[in-house]
C-alpha cells in the first residue's frame, strides 16, 4: 500500500535565481543564494531537482529573497518511503488475532 505526503516543488528557483540576475545586472551564485537565506547549498540542490518537505524557515527564506508570497510555491503530493516500514501497533493487533 502506498502512502504519500505533502511536498513543495520549488524546482522553480533556477528561473528566480536567473530573473534576479536579469534584474540586478549581475550574475547570482548558489553561494549567495545559500549565505544570504541560510539554506545550505545541498538544501538548495535537491531543491533545484525534486519536490522537498522544507522547513518553514526554508519556505520563508527563498520566498523573501526572491520576493515571492510563501504561497506561491506548489504543493505536490509524494510517496512517503518512510510508509515502507512497518507499523509496530498493526504487527501486534495482527498478533492478537
Amino acid at each position: 500500500m502506498f502512502k504519500f505526503k505533502e511536498a513543495w516543488d520549488l524546482r522553480r528557483i533556477d528561473h528566480l535565481r536567473r530573473e534576479k540576475s536579469y534584474r540586478e545586472g549581475r550574475d547570482i551564485m548558489w553561494q549567495e543564494v545559500s549565505e544570504a537565506t541560510g539554506i545550505s547549498r545541498p538544501t538548495l540542490w535537491r531543491a533545484r531537482r525534486q519536490p522537498i518537505v522544507p522547513s518553514a524557515h526554508t519556505l520563508v527564506a527563498l520566498s523573501e529573497y526572491f520576493g515571492v508570497p510563501v504561497d506561491s510555491w506548489p504543493r505536490v503530493l509524494i510517496e512517503d518511503t518512510e510508509a515502507d516500514e512497518p507499523d509496530p501497533e498493526a504487527i501486534a493487533s495482527e498478533s492478537d488475532v
